[in-house]
């Protein structure tokens, strides 16, 4: 019975490669996994070197689907290929038959990759790999070998494990000579000479061979190149092929990035179509933990307290100016209907951070702060501590503070001038399409720029709030972009088009790559977004 991975012969080195008989009954005392992946890797390394002075098309494409089932087998050993497998390697051994030179020794490599994939005895499996290793390539590229017994050896020694070398690189740094990457470049542009179409294989073997492979790509990107997800036409030649495969890795690319762009969240920027064009979520009416009239008991005699301190100790021409900025904006925007106050919840709690930070900071002393008497500043922390309870009774407010509470760590070490940069970007790229977006949202923007730059008074939910701004219009354009419709979005008559959306994405991408790059892990959604919408990030 074959041993598992964990129970390789550790005692016998391995044998030569290049002596078969000794080889081939070392690999039988191995994991299977080793000889699935060693006979994968000598085909893949083949591949290039492949010349046909008949049907070049044809030879690759059979090369191409033996090779790619090989190594899904390695690196995917628990699941089920042999369906897949035994048409990939019918068609490599035909292509072997009737190829002659180098393209009849790749097609044999990788037909006897296949062959080792499904095997099961031991004898058959060493056997098969083998048979990949019998195709002496020394004389077309010198390295290949080199190359198989880095391969072994990183095996014997518990270096890597079979899954891990099938998404190595094919040569480790030093070993792929000049030769074997000028083959390659002369192959690639062979094919393209066939036809662009052969860019979905040309770019799958530069992943695995000439750039450190995608190790986050997934099992459903590496079935794609299969007959996993469904036959894939061979019968009708390559273009038909290789034209199905770049459709399926459009609507796999769709797919991944509408499960990772996220649903809008509790933030001062929400938005949604109104009147054909991008606009704030109104918070007129939300909820309100407490009646009106309870309301209102708090905020008259908050708001009295503001304007009494601005008439009298943070008057015009004291030296606490930033004090006085703060409880200005706080008595123009408290007053007002119970229904205006909602509307600029958001506002309103972003200045009481503001001020809370301002507090904070003429309490520690530090350097740049006037000196203020102890009972100014009891007062104003008075004033502070009713802000702080009655803002909570405004909802939205309560539940955003709540989740910048228990998410801020997302963003925690951003950087705030950078964060800074990208929201006034996104500003200015709406003010330049006014058809699309409601003016008041790059106002919004602006006012949450000018916030995350105080130096004292950018607290972690400031920052939070202005990230999570952002998130939500990407979000929500990126969404309506890949015509995803999420939580009754599609009832509404969408005057923005799949077409307008993505151009729109597009047209922030530059201040949303911007605020990415000032965040310790990113927008990690967005880059799959523009990929999915056909532009690189």
């Amino acid at each position: 019975m074959a041993r598992t991975t964990m129970q390789a012969d550790a005692v016998d080195p391995p044998g030569d490669p290049r002596n078969p008989d000794r080889f081939a009954k070392w690999l039988e005392k191995q994991p299977r996994e080793w000889s699935v992946a060693i006979a994968g890797r000598v085909a893949l390394r083949a591949l290039p070197i492949a010349r046909s002075y008949g049907d070049i098309s044809s030879v690759m494409l059979s090369i191409f689907r033996a090779t790619a089932i090989a190594r899904f087998a390695a690196r995917y050993p628990n699941h089920p290929t042999a369906l897949a497998a035994a048409g990939a390697r019918q068609h490599a051994e035909a292509t072997a038959r009737r190829s002659s030179g180098s393209s009849a020794r790749a097609a044999a490599a990788a037909a006897a990759a296949v062959a080792a994939s499904t095997a099961r005895a031991s004898a058959e499996y060493a056997a098969a790999a083998n048979s990949a290793l019998l195709w002496d390539f020394r004389y077309e590229e010198p390295t290949i070998w080199t190359a198989i017994e880095k391969d072994v050896q990183a095996l014997f020694n518990g270096t890597l494990t079979a899954e891990q070398l099938a998404v190595s690189t094919l040569w480790a740094p030093g070993t792929l000579s000049v030769s074997a990457g000028a083959k390659w470049m002369e192959q690639s542009q062979r094919l393209l000479v066939l036809g662009g179409h052969w860019q979905v294989w040309i770019d799958w073997y530069n992943g695995l061979a000439v750039e450190r492979p995608a190790l986050g790509r997934s099992e459903a990107e590496d079935a794609v190149y299969t007959d996993l997800p469904g036959e894939l036409p061979w019968d009708y030649g390559a273009e038909a092929v290789n034209l199905e495969i770049a459709q399926r890795l459009a609507k796999l690319s769709v797919e991944t990035a509408a499960s990772q762009i996220p649903d809008q969240s509790p933030a001062p920027l929400r938005v949604e179509e109104r009147d054909g064009r991008v606009s704030k979520v109104a918070d007129r009416d939300s909820p309100l933990s407490a009646s009106e009239r309870d309301f209102k008991a708090w905020r008259d005699p908050v708001v009295d307290h503001v304007n009494e301190l601005v008439a009298s100790d943070f008057a015009a021409g004291t030296n606490h100016g930033r004090v006085r900025d703060r409880l200005t904006m706080l008595g123009r925007l408290l007053p007002g209907e119970i229904a205006d106050v909602k509307e600029r919840q958001f506002r309103i709690g972003y200045e009481i951070e503001r001020f809370e930070g301002l507090i904070a900071a003429y309490r520690s002393g530090a350097d740049d702060m006037p000196v203020m008497g102890a009972p100014q500043l009891e007062d104003i922390d008075r004033l502070k501590v009713a802000l702080k309870m009655g803002i909570e009774k405004l909802e939205r407010w309560s539940e955003f503070r709540k989740q910048a509470n228990e998410m801020s760590a997302s963003t925690t070490g951003a950087d705030s001038e950078i964060v800074g940069e990208a929201l006034d970007q996104i500003a200015e790229a709406m003010e330049e399409r006014p058809r699309y977006f409601d003016p008041e949202l790059p106002i919004t923007l602006r006012f949450l720029a000018e916030a995350v730059r105080d130096p004292v008074g950018a607290t972690k939910t400031v920052i939070y709030g202005a990230i999570k701004s952002v998130e939500n219009l990407i979000s929500f354009l990126g969404q309506r972009a890949l015509g995803i419709g999420r939580k009754g979005v599609e009832a509404v008559e969408a005057h923005i088009s799949k077409a307008v959306a993505t151009s729109l994405v597009v047209g922030l991408s530059s201040g949303a790559l911007l605020l990415s790059s000032a965040l310790p892990q990113g927008l990690a959604w967005f880059k799959p977004l523009l990929a999915a919408l056909g532009y690189a990030g």
